[in-house]
């Protein structure tokens, strides 16, 4: 659990740290301390924290320097960064009387007020309760998402890996699931399709405090940018329907595109120069089409429906997705949900090519490539958990 310390008082810092370590048993808090405003908004657009304790009255760039109150627009800050969007703060300020703005502008922001005037009572047990009450998601390394039973149960196959039977953790069905040497969840969605995926999506961010969610399994191709047997670790969702119906059948889409953070990109593009041929290709049990199959980085394009026609795919789609490699039904649903949760974890998505998305689509390479994706992906958690 990452904390973040927004204080230039060294007596004050201890005792933060002091009542984390006792209000957060099963935790081992790591602790990161800004001693004045800019070095505050310098960790707050860099990285992610679980928690945040801020001063109002801080130095504005030099430790011994003049302090100021700094708390509004820290608070701005903190919840216009991509990072700590939905981060608990709590602020901490030595007057007693806020006036009503000033609480309104933070409670809109769900950002605590404490009046630190009595530190050895009020404060600390305020902290304290604001600490507990921020350790109530189940902590899991990663959340692995399929919309088919075929495309979970996949990771039975991978060595490393073992898989749970099927519980209810807080009303979801899921299954636990260790990859090397970390611990994870497997949810199976109940239905395809971006709705249902979304939907499952954001019970997991409410019930699962985890760095990584991803989801796995098979696509279509979009022809002359994949072939069967290729596997697309996608950068970019695109919602292809997303857009508004003209007179005379004309669309007008609206674009609407979700890009995976950097640090996603770097491992899958880690991944494709490193060892994309590495796991798989030379597996005799393949289809001739999964062993000469390339790993690709690119866009997938998400709609509702399957997807049996090139007609469909060159009239519907492409226009509005040019440059995808895949068409699915449930990516863009899972990147949509975690991108607007404002909760600080990763996405990313391995799907493996096993049609066209025309007249020939069938279900011949779906085991194999259920398996090709489980594999990558358990690669691509070890690159991302590091």
């Amino acid at each position: 659990m990452k904390i973040l310390l927004i204080e230039d008082e060294t007596e004050k810092v201890n005792l933060v740290k002091e009542i984390a370590l006792k209000a957060l048993p099963h935790q081992t808090p790591v602790f990161e301390v800004a001693a004045t405003y800019t070095e505050g908004r310098r960790a707050i657009r860099g990285g992610a924290y679980d928690f945040i304790v801020m001063d109002f009255l801080l130095p504005s760039s030099n430790s011994d320097g003049e302090k100021i109150d700094h708390g509004d627009n820290l608070a701005r800050a903190i919840r216009s960064s991509e990072y700590n969007q939905r981060t608990p703060v709590v602020a901490v300020t030595q007057y007693e009387q806020v006036d009503n703005e000033r609480k309104r502008l933070f409670l809109e922001q769900n950002i605590h007020i404490v009046w630190n005037q009595d530190v050895q009572l009020d404060w600390k047990n305020a902290i304290a309760t604001f600490f507990k009450l921020s350790d109530t998601r189940l902590r899991s390394d990663f959340i692995l998402i399929t919309a088919l039973e075929k495309e979970g149960m996949a990771f039975q196959e991978v060595d490393g890996v073992s898989i749970g039977t099927r519980r209810k953790v807080r009303g979801l069905n899921c299954r636990e699931v260790t990859v090397g040497e970390r611990s994870g969840h497997l949810i199976i969605q109940p239905d395809m399709g971006p709705i249902c995926a979304a939907t499952i999506t954001s019970r997991c961010l409410m019930e699962f405090d985890s760095p990584l969610y991803l989801m796995s399994g098979i696509c279509g191709g979009v022809t002359g940018n994949a072939n069967i047997g290729d596997v697309v670790l996608a950068d970019r969702a695109i919602d292809y329907q997303a857009g508004k119906r003209q007179p005379g059948g004309h669309f007008d889409p609206d674009g609407k595109t979700i890009s995976v953070l950097p640090s996603v990109l770097e491992a899958f593009n880690d991944y494709r120069n490193e060892k994309a041929d590495e796991d798989l290709r030379g597996i005799a049990l393949l289809h001739e089409n999964f062993r000469n199959g390339e790993t690709l980085v690119g866009a997938v394009a998400t709609g509702s429906a399957v997807v049996n026609d090139a007609d469909v795919v060159k009239k519907d789609i492409t226009p509005q997705a040019r440059d995808a490699l895949g068409i699915d039904m449930e990516i863009y649903g899972v990147y949509y949900a975690i991108y607007s949760s404002g909760w600080n974890s990763n996405f990313a998505a391995v799907k493996t090519v096993v049609d066209l998305a025309d007249g020939f689509k069938n279900d011949t390479f779906q085991t194999q490539a259920c398996y090709i994706s489980a594999v990558i992906s358990c690669d691509i958690i070890r690159r991302l958990l590091t």
